[in-house]
């Protein structure tokens, strides 16, 4: 073993030992690290060059990425959790079981064994159950596969190393090969494949690819063009327990480690930490190079100062942070660079995720950007790898139902979350571009408290029977009841489809995994029309029924727990993600490769704008306070740390992340060409905490400046949206609910009489007031009309009302005691019906429903003057919406005030 050290990382190919080190392979820390090597050196300066995580994944293939694997450790490990006696930890452990799962693999990736866990005082009580799990799954084979692949030696490497370049060629040159294809079937692609780039004229490319055939060619012969004598690690700090494993492999099998990283004595403070991560080795480290070349950009320069103690070296610098109020805030402000980069990618011809990410004008850097592409990768999915099958509709659908299904009742206990996910797969054909989800949205007060198959029938029963009525224009007012007869017998039919979809697929209760996957894609291979779901949806099914005719899991019963906790293992498309960017917001230990990438692009482009590079997250709480976020649940550094060698690594690496950190930031800002302008920023909200920013930026006396996102409703005038230039004649037979509408505003009244069949509010807190309005003056005129006993109207609606609790109809009894000697006039209840108030006073006593609730009489002026004015907004869009004298406080009582959202300008401002 060697450890390697440089200063200047644009000068390796000056050091004495460059020449014979990169003929070997070169495993780097990450893909950006390999796309600023190449850049910068050039593809042709390297044999094997990837990520260290691609190659371990190759090299414990069957470990690290085999679903079957994983199918079996999770049930096993079900079996296990189900046997806790301890119903707290039991459940806790179902819940997390994912993570549990990923306990485990560490321990066992970690090499301890049962017999090193002796001193159990200072654990946890889900610690000590972790570690009984792990004693009562040790000796099962699913759990050893990792010992059996240990022992791959130098043939190992070499197939890898195979598997790798044709990956990487087939990437580059865009080739998709079926599954089935054979080594040297894919060769004879790729080869063919680059002859083509030879007639496009792409030198550069061309030289790059050719580079990389002949050392596939050649790979494994006596006179190949590289060799594993020596493997070459690069800026690896974070060791985790298979990297360490790896490289104990590679010594034991004669494979000489080099370990290369950038090291500067001048910042001893900063770089110290690399001293520490590498003194397991037992080696020094050999420094070569200087940084006589370097012309270090002044914030850098700064922060070696501050570390170093030498303040008064410090020079004032133009630098200032920005602010962002929380991640969203953040996201918004990248989310339109990254879209205009695509843009630009696809004009050019390329789809290449990479390609987008270079072409980017603001390099984005997070201390930890995992949340930050979790919220980008809301926007822009298609970014983040092929889509797993059950984020698509029509998985969607059948995750709902398996969450849905309950075992122990043998029915589906419906929710409203999971109901929703599977009436979005929308294939039931509706009138009028009307879907069962746009339904269940306006119906979904109605269903309160059912749960049942059965309750939910009976409720869509009484909705059926109720829209039927002739005389129904008051409930109409309620959206569960504003559809037709037609509608909800559409709607039902959809229930009883996912009930008996549901109660099909369940039948058996446990069943053999292969063959109740089987069922599970011929069931919906027959039952679903394949005109309705997307082309790529129908390939995932393929796909996945090609796989189950292989795999090998016979003879495994489950039970429908077990069964959907694997149901991911199945419904996943081939793993295809090799090298590719999933990221859009880059974290911190890719700053080393982005400072190559940067300066290649400057010898390359001169005299074109330089991208920014715009480092993130930069608060206290991140820099000084973070850990590396990936020990799983329950497993904590205090735990790992002197279990044995490798666990104590990884608990001292866990522990200098901070300091690894401040390294990543010092080497980016000190590094970077002064050709590419610098962006800092934090967010102040984090974990509903304020953030504050970095101490150091305080010693430096950087600005703090606000982000101010720019409002898109500054510009926008309340004019109609939309320029109608033919007369569009009016029909004057308005009725007074229309009239009041319009007397509000123009556009209530084209949303609820044009747009909409009739209004109605469809909000769980305005259906619920309004809904009781209705009880209440339908009990009194009845009463008062008919003589009906109130208590008898009173038990109509509460068969009517079954989401209503007896509270609610103690609310109701109120009511009516209050108003039933009222007036209650037809105008009156029915302007209370559309806006919930009759009248409504201002701090000056004005009522500001009284012009509202004005209707004109046909054939007097006052109509004629209202008519010409309805006439003048249709017709010209230069009239505004809103009624002279018109109070925004209308607004917070409208049922459209969400579609129009113009009540959220007037609060803002």
């Amino acid at each position: 073993m060697k450890q390697l050290a440089y200063k200047n990382p644009f000068e390796l190919q000056t050091l004495s030992f460059w020449n014979e080190l990169k003929k070997y392979p070169h495993l780097c820390v990450s893909q950006t690290l390999v796309e600023g090597l190449k850049a910068y050196y050039g593809r042709e300066s390297f044999s094997l060059l990837c990520t260290i995580d691609l190659f371990l994944k190759q090299f414990y293939s069957e470990w690290h990425g085999d679903n079957e694997l994983k199918l079996f450790q999770t049930i096993h490990l079900s079996n296990a959790i189900k046997k806790i006696k301890n119903n707290k930890l039991q459940s806790s452990f179902k819940h997390n079981q994912n993570d549990i799962l990923k306990s485990i693999r560490f321990i066992i990736e970690c090499g301890i064994k049962p017999e090193d866990i002796q001193n159990k005082t200072h654990l946890s009580e889900e610690q000590l159950c972790l570690i009984d799990l792990y004693q009562e799954l040790y000796d099962i084979d699913c759990f050893k596969s990792l010992f059996h692949q240990s022992e791959r030696g130098s043939d190992g490497l070499l197939t890898c190393a195979k598997e790798i370049m044709i990956k990487e060629l087939e990437r580059n040159l865009d080739l998709h090969p079926k599954p089935s294809a054979s080594d040297d079937d894919r060769i004879h692609e790729i080869k063919m494949a680059i002859e083509l780039t030879k007639k496009s004229n792409k030198n550069e490319e061309n030289s790059s690819l050719q580079h990389v055939l002949n050392l596939l060619e050649n790979l494994g012969s006596e006179d190949g063009a590289f060799s594993f004598d020596k493997v070459v690690i690069h800026g690896v700090h974070q060791f985790t327990p298979l990297i360490y494993k790896f490289i104990h492999r590679l010594n034991e099998i004669g494979v000489e480690v080099i370990f290369l990283f950038n090291y500067c004595e001048e910042f001893s403070s900063i770089y110290n930490t690399w001293d520490k991560v590498y003194r397991w080795t037992k080696r020094d480290t050999e420094q070569h190079g200087s940084l006589f070349s370097i012309i270090p950009r002044q914030l850098g320069e700064n922060m070696g100062s501050i570390f170093e103690g030498r303040v008064k070296d410090i020079q004032k610098t133009n630098e200032f942070l920005y602010k962002f109020d929380n991640l969203t805030s953040f996201t918004d402000y990248v989310s339109p660079i990254y879209e205009d980069a695509k843009e630009k990618s696809n004009q050019s011809g390329s789809t290449k995720k990479i390609d987008i990410i270079k072409n980017m004008i603001e390099q984005f850097y997070a201390v930890d950007g995992s949340e930050i592409n979790s919220l980008l990768k809301v926007y822009f999915p298609e970014h983040f790898g092929d889509r797993h099958f059950l984020s698509y509709p029509i998985g969607q659908f059948i995750l709902g139902i398996y969450n849905m299904w309950d075992s122990k009742n043998k029915q589906i206990k419906i929710d409203e979350r999971n109901l929703k996910e599977c009436l979005a797969l929308n294939i039931w054909k509706f009138r009028d571009g009307l879907t069962p989800l746009q339904m269940f949205y306006d119906m979904s007060l109605y269903f309160k408290g059912a749960q049942t198959f059965t309750e939910y029938m009976n409720r869509l029963d009484k909705i059926r029977k109720t829209v039927s009525l002739s005389n129904k224009d008051q409930i109409r007012r309620l959206s569960f009841f504003s559809y037709t007869k037609d509608d909800v017998e559409s709607f039902i039919q959809v229930i009883e489809y996912i009930n008996n979809f549901a109660t099909q697929l369940f039948k058996d209760g446990q069943d053999d995994l292969r063959s109740h996957y089987k069922e599970l894609i011929e069931y919906i291979s027959t039952n679903i029309n394949s005109a309705e779901i997307s082309k790529k949806e129908q390939l995932f099914i393929d796909e996945i029924k090609n796989r189950l005719e292989t795999i090998e899991i016979e003879d495994i019963v489950a039970d429908i727990e077990d069964i959907r906790n694997t149901l991911h293992f199945y419904l996943t498309a081939s793993d295809n993600k090799d090298q590719e960017a999933e990221w859009i917001v880059r974290d911190f230990e890719q700053i080393d490769g982005g400072v190559l990438l940067a300066k290649a692009k400057d010898e390359k482009k001169r005299g074109k704008p330089n991208a920014v590079y715009h480092f993130a997250g930069l608060s206290d709480e991140n820099l000084l306070n973070k850990t590396k976020k990936s020990l799983p649940f329950p497993i904590t550094i205090e735990m790992i740390d002197g279990m044995n060698e490798i666990s104590s690594l990884i608990a001292l690496c866990k522990k200098e992340y901070i300091h690894f950190l401040r390294f990543s930031f010092f080497y980016g800002t000190y590094f970077l060409s002064a050709l590419n302008p610098i962006s800092l920023s934090y967010i102040e909200e984090l974990e509903e905490e304020k953030a504050e920013p970095y101490s150091i930026f305080k010693i430096l006396n950087l600005p703090v400046q606000d982000w101010l996102q720019v409002d898109t409703f500054d510009d926008t005038e309340p004019l109609l949206p939309y320029n109608d230039r033919s007369t569009v004649p009016l029909d004057i037979n308005l009725d007074d609910s229309m009239k009041r509408s319009a007397n509000a505003c123009y556009l209530r009244l084209l949303f609820n009489h044009c747009l909409d069949p009739f209004p109605f509010f469809n909000d769980e807190f305005n259906l619920f007031y309004v809904s009781q309005l209705l009880a209440t003056y339908t009990i009194i005129e009845k009463y008062r009309a008919n003589d009906i006993p109130m208590l008898k109207t009173l038990n109509q609606f509460k068969n009517l009302f079954p989401f209503m609790s007896s509270l609610d109809f103690k609310q109701i009894e109120k009511m009516v005691i209050r108003d039933q000697n009222s007036p209650l006039e037809p105008k009156y209840v029915d302007t209370k019906l559309e806006f919930k108030y009759f009248s409504w006073k201002t701090d000056q006593g004005e009522n500001l429903f009284r012009n509202i609730t004005f209707v004109p009489r046909e054939n007097t002026k006052p109509y004629k003057n209202f008519v010409k004015n309805l006439d003048r907004f249709i017709n010209d869009d230069n009239i505004p919406f809103l009624p002279d004298g018109h109070n925004w406080k209308i607004c917070d009582v409208c049922n459209q005030k969400y579609v129009c959202g113009y009540s959220l300008k007037v609060k803002e401002n």
